[in-house]
């Protein structure tokens, strides 16, 4: 290796933080100034590997102020890193768990920008993406993979932004390009950049069918296209194309902390129980409709209020017996305890509600649940008529009946897993919007307003355990995130906000971040944005930014690391879309002037930087005029390397000159 790292961080450059970064930077054999001063950088600015690659060389080297003796290290060093990344990327491979695949769908996509081919060892993932929005196609079933099925399946996925599987199961020798067809199922369906171009998916429309005209169509950037297999060797041609990723069970070893049922695990979800007391309350009041309304807007049934009562619990503490009923229909537990380790039945008992008692022993209540005092319900029924209900009911039918209730409390868990999964679709689909226009907003509020929105969903995040159900990198249908949306808008304070405001939370001593120990990681991911974000046509907000002449925030971006030379799929980049409109005459239609002096104020200022690093290491005078054309960062780089060279062949000339003198 070039730069001379003598071992490899043991883990993908994707998911390298900027404590990898500079692992991998002490590995190196460039000098100690350099690496003091690259690991002093990436560690204040937080510096991630992916973000490091977004950077040019030009780049690095302006924000260091090294001497040229370095310059050449640190390229070479980079120039590896960039060789590792690529490496990685042709050969990508995702490890994960079930309860991790959402996230390593998001990894595949967005990261290593390819779509996902599963191969699951756990034998359970086909039921995960059963309850997926979208469509389940079977390729061993000719009539899931008929021509007409799959450009269907293919263009609603498309349109709604859905996961499209196709699940090989364990069948060998199948290959995704048999069922390629030019207008049906074409070849670039698995390169994004190529599939989201309009000449490409305008060809699957049908207004026949019910298809929309091409210019009314609009492309979803969730849109996500999967592979799945069994515990077999991936197909080969496909593989080349795809992101492999590898669903694998937990160790053995691994404590599960999952009380959402052997569903939920199973299926690598977890039912998020979002705790409201106002649950309790209406099972206190015995108010049925509240009740359907609160459970309808995604608290759970189980929810507790601070001496642990459930509203099952408080139903049958008030013999509210329609509200039992309509508990348990949901799958309420009926042996839940409270603080005190008093059970429903237990309360019914000592509150004499014979016919509560009643309903919940048939239910699968257990009578011989005793308090943390030993006491069980017989021993504090009020009244002959309850003492005499809870000594006739026979314990071998409460066996019977707990194997039914749990029976019933799994089924309708996965019914709550289903309609879980809709209305958390939902859910974040509101959220999103509700980002989105804060973001595009130009209110003088609107900066407090997102920041104030994006703390709740850390806050939720972190309260219940959970991935954030929205962050600043939270994208709307065209895949542009919040920050190319500020961008779009020239809306700087937004656009502020989301370049620094989660630097705050790397203080440990910060309130938010001292409440859990994986807080300090949920909120910096919720808040920091991504600067070279692409959009599914690969516009970056810098791209946008100049594109819309929005001058604050381009320079904002600019000085947080956007790198305007990141083309898009039309090969297109910041720096082209600052250059004037001409017509056939070459005469001037469309000054863009003031946007380009953004760019070349930057240039400039990369420029300035290197040559005083060179002035300092060389004596170089000052600087002469800099140049407009966008060419000055190209500029700075010549200019370090000819006074580097210019240094040492006034060495060499001074050692010939010493040399000739001794021997005349």
């Amino acid at each position: 290796m070039g730069s001379g790292c003598s071992k490899r961080v043991d883990k993908q450059v994707a998911d390298w933080t900027s404590t990898n970064v500079c692992d991998y930077v002490e590995q190196s054999s460039i000098s100690s100034d350099a690496k003091a001063a690259i690991v002093a950088w990436v560690t204040d600015h937080a510096m991630t590997a992916p973000q490091l690659l977004d950077m040019e060389t030009s780049m690095v080297l302006a924000q260091l102020k090294l001497p040229a003796s370095d310059a050449s290290h640190v390229a070479t060093f980079l120039s590896d890193l960039r060789a590792l990344a690529a490496a990685e990327c042709t050969s990508a491979v995702i490890h994960t768990t079930l309860q991790g695949l959402p996230a390593a769908l998001e990894k595949a996509v967005y990261v290593y920008e390819k779509y996902p081919l599963i191969i699951d060892e756990t034998g359970q993932a086909a039921q995960f993406f059963k309850y997926q929005r979208g469509c389940f196609l079977l390729a061993g079933n000719p009539a899931d993979v008929t021509a007409a099925i799959l450009r269907r399946s293919l263009v609603a996925a498309l349109r709604l932004g859905t996961v499209m599987t196709i699940c090989f199961d364990r069948i060998a020798g199948l290959e995704l390009d048999q069922f390629y067809s030019d207008t049906w199922f074409p070849s670039q369906v698995l390169d994004r950049q190529e599939f989201f171009k309009a000449e490409v998916w305008a060809q699957l429309l049908r207004q026949s069918e019910g298809d929309p005209e091409a210019s009314l169509f609009l492309p979803s950037d969730s849109f996500k296209l999967v592979v799945l297999c069994g515990n077999i060797p991936p197909p080969p041609r496909t593989l080349e194309r795809m992101c492999l990723v590898r669903v694998q069970a937990l160790d053995a070893n691994t404590t599960i902390q999952d009380d959402g049922g052997d569903v939920a695990a199973a299926l690598g979800l977890k039912e998020v129980k979002r705790n409201s007391t106002d649950v309790v309350e209406a099972g206190f009041d015995g108010d049925v409709a509240t009740m359907t309304a609160l459970v309808e807007k995604g608290f759970h049934i189980e929810s507790e209020d601070g001496h642990r009562h459930t509203a099952l619990s408080e139903a049958a503490c008030q013999g509210h017996l329609e509200m039992l009923q309509y508990l348990l229909s949901l799958g309420a537990n009926p042996n839940c305890v409270n603080d005190t380790g008093r059970s429903p039945l237990y309360r019914a008992s000592y509150n004499g509600h014979v016919d509560s008692v009643m309903l919940l022993l048939r239910a699968g209540a257990d009578p011989r649940i005793c308090t943390k005092e030993g006491e069980k319900p017989f021993d504090v029924a009020k009244g002959k008529e309850t003492a005499d209900a809870l000594s006739a009911w026979p314990v071998e039918t409460t066996e019977r009946l707990l194997a039914e209730r749990r029976e019933i409390m799994d089924k309708r868990l996965q019914e709550r897993l289903t309609s879980h999964v809709a209305r958390e679709h939902v859910a974040k689909m509101r959220i999103r919007d509700d980002l989105i226009k804060l973001a595009s907003s130009t209110a003088s509020t609107a900066a407090d307003q997102l920041k104030d929105m994006l703390m709740g969903l850390a806050a939720d995040a972190v309260a219940n355990s959970d991935k954030p159900r929205g962050t600043a990198n939270s994208r709307d249908d065209r895949g542009c995130t919040l920050l190319a949306i500020a961008a779009q808008c020239d809306n700087a304070d937004v656009a502020t906000l989301l370049l620094t405001h989660w630097k705050q939370f790397q203080d440990d001593a910060h309130p938010v971040v001292r409440k859990a120990r994986y807080a300090k990681d949920v909120y910096i991911d919720v808040f920091r944005a991504q600067v070279n974000a692409r959009d599914m046509k690969g516009w970056t907000p810098i791209a946008i930014a100049v594109f819309h002449h929005a001058k604050k925030t381009a320079r904002l971006l600019l000085q947080h690391g956007a790198n305007p030379r990141l083309k898009n799929q039309y090969n297109k980049n910041a720096i082209d879309f600052a250059q004037d409109e001409l017509d056939a005459a070459r005469n001037i239609v469309t000054s863009r002037a003031e946007i380009r002096s953004v760019l070349d104020e930057w240039e400039s200022a990369q420029l300035e930087s290197t040559l005083e690093n060179h002035r300092n290491k060389f004596a170089v005078g000052a600087a002469e005029p800099l140049p407009s054309d966008g060419g000055a960062t190209l500029l700075a780089i010549e200019v370090a390397m000819e006074a580097q060279h210019n240094a040492a062949k006034k060495k060499s000339n001074r050692k010939k000159a010493i040399k000739t003198k001794h021997a005349k």
